[in-house]
């Protein structure tokens, strides 16, 4: 059965829920718009372990899938997929009504950005917001705003309290609250159910209990039964940065903000909530800036300057948004209300954009420990503690983690290595990249590289070794640093020679004397036989690349097994990797 869908240009992902085989990831090649949420289908299983690409300091997305109970993955022709029936479970239901509403939204005349705001905005769902757009947001400290969280569910719980008034004239205020909590709840399903909302929905349905019941509650107390609701029916929850850095922030603002308040409380309206809003990101920085740097590698420094502008405005933009949802379910798009959209729209996007453009909005290609992460939020909480409890041990304390910080920190900086190379594993093309003290250099001869996305893709790596600059190898010949040099397709980098197989020609190319080559890479491109390649190269080891296609990559393989030549399989194996220095 299909548990969720996600749509690509030119395929699809499904999580599928199997009896027999668990939890399975199946993407596809093609479409099909008849696979929804709650369709039982039948496909013939080749089912591969979940596994990693091997590539350094990689997000975990083995780990990643088996916190969601995801063991296995496939990949199979969308045409080779058979929908058998569709469950009507309230669940699905609910999923339907989602998908319904998305394929609404992007059926308006709204630009593309605007409708991948409006989604992510209402329902939660990130997927059409651009890799810019998203780096842009996340750099001015305005991510929260593209993922549903507290902030949507507060707006929302505020929207149905103000609609549902007028039952307080008629003495129905407990309807008026158990209504409320139905919406929240109905809510919290239509926009998937992640913690931070699950979080969220809990603790406003606490504290309109406190109304129903006639009983006080604190709202760490609501927090800590949330986190605990959560962990009791999915305790990998813990180890999710959704949840990590949705429960430390909320914790954090419940204890810091009203001490802070207490030192600076102006009377002047204006620039109390000013003050309040400062108070409140400067919060959530300080109890997220570690778990942001270790999962994320950049810390987000103006995330003030941007909240004091956009939310404000948010709840207005929220029920306009919804208002015009309704209006296209109900009977159409309105031209007004579509140009309102993309104006405001464009509106957050140059405020969020000027602010990341700012020089000291962000500090990228930041590298933490595990350990020192660990150690700066039991800084946190012991600075907490010191906020109510003003014990001077307790800066002893804080001063002794600190120290331990910076040692942790300087051994990192002494010992890091300053050139390395790699042959990386990619299911599109070949990256080569090598690194010499801060600057990296990437070599990829079968497509154009992308920069931007290659330093997305390799942030953890890129922040590690300290790497603050690439440059892409595009002409012929290229003297790089440190004497090494690239004569495509041949390359020596720091006393390492290679060559990239990028078609068949070689088959016909014959030499005098070999080539002595300590590494020969192997693309998709090339589709002929091994056995002459002693004769070009010498001994050299034969590297296959992470974009030959599976059938292909096993006959290569079952070829150079025959001819024991040797081998290296990055798809298997994971990234070539060599620390020179």
């Amino acid at each position: 059965t299909i548990q969720s869908v996600k749509y690509t240009q030119k395929s699809m992902s499904m999580h599928v829920e199997s009896s027999e085989l668990g939890s399975i990831l199946l993407s596809t090649k093609g479409h099909n718009r008849r696979l929804r949420i709650g369709t039982d289908i039948a496909f013939r299983a080749n089912l591969q372990e979940t596994a990693n690409l091997g590539n350094p300091f990689e997000f975990d997305y083995k780990q990643y899938l088996y916190n969601r109970g995801i063991i296995y993955t496939q990949h199979t022709d969308v045409a080779h997929i058979v929908p058998l029936s569709l469950n009507d479970g309230i669940i699905y239901k609910v999923g339907h009504y989602r998908e319904t509403i998305e394929n609404l939204i992007k059926s308006t005349a709204l630009s593309h950005d605007a409708k991948g705001f409006i989604i992510a905005l209402i329902l939660g769902n990130n997927d059409y917001i651009t890799p810019q757009s998203h780096d842009s947001f996340s750099k001015a400290g305005a991510a929260h705003i593209l993922a549903v969280s507290g902030l949507h569910v507060g707006i929302i719980a505020m929207i149905i309290w103000c609609v549902l008034f007028p039952l307080d004239y008629y003495g129905f205020r407990r309807l008026r609250l158990l209504i409320t909590i139905a919406f929240i709840a109905l809510y919290a399903v239509l926009t998937g159910l992640s913690p931070s909302v699950v979080r969220a929905s809990i603790m406003t349905t606490f504290t309109f209990a406190e109304f129903l019941l006639f009983r006080r509650n604190t709202s760490l107390n609501a927090l800590f039964v949330a986190a605990l609701i959560i962990l009791i029916f999915s305790p990998f929850s813990l180890f999710e940065v959704g949840f990590q850095l949705s429960f430390c922030t909320v914790a954090a603002i419940l204890i810091i903000v009203p001490k802070l308040r207490e030192i600076v409380n102006p009377k002047n309206r204006i620039l109390n909530y000013i003050l309040s809003s400062i108070w409140v990101s400067l919060a959530a920085m300080i109890s997220t800036s570690a778990i942001t740097a270790y999962y994320f590698h950049s810390i987000p420094l103006l995330a003030f300057v941007t909240n004091l502008i956009i939310l404000p405005s948010l709840p207005v933009i929220m029920v306009v948004y919804i208002i015009y949802v309704v209006i296209l379910i109900a009977s159409g798009e309105f031209s007004i209300f579509t140009a309102a959209i993309d104006g405001s729209y464009q509106v957050i996007y140059h405020i969020v954009s000027f602010v990341s453009g700012l020089g000291i909005s962000h500090i990228d290609s930041v590298y933490i420990s595990l350990a020192n992460t660990f150690i700066y939020l039991a800084m946190v909480a012991v600075f907490c503690l010191w906020l109510y409890f003003r014990r001077r041990h307790l800066i002893y304390i804080m001063a002794s983690l600190a120290a331990a910080m910076v040692i942790i920190a300087a051994q990192h900086i002494i010992f890091v290595p300053r050139q390395g190379l790699f042959i990386l594993n990619d299911f599109r093309c070949t990256p080569v990249f090598y690194f010499h003290q801060h600057k990296g250099y990437l070599w990829v001869l079968d497509e154009e590289p992308d920069t931007y996305e290659f330093e997305s893709r390799h942030k953890g790596m890129l922040a590690y070794y300290g790497i603050s600059q690439i440059d892409v190898i595009s002409a012929d010949t290229v003297n790089i640093a440190d004497g090494s040099k690239i004569i495509s397709p041949f390359a020596s980098i720091a006393g390492k020679n290679m060559v990239i197989i990028n078609d068949n020609k070689w088959k016909k190319i014959r030499f005098d004397n070999p080539i002595d080559m300590d590494y020969v890479i192997v693309t998709k491109r090339y589709h002929s036989s091994f056995k002459n390649f002693e004769q070009l190269f010498g001994k050299g080891k034969i590297v296959l690349s992470g974009d030959i296609y599976i059938k292909q990559h096993q006959i290569m393989q079952n070829e150079l097994t025959e001819l024991g030549i040797p081998y290296y399989s990055v798809k298997d194996s994971g990234a070539l990797t060599m620390i020179l220095e």
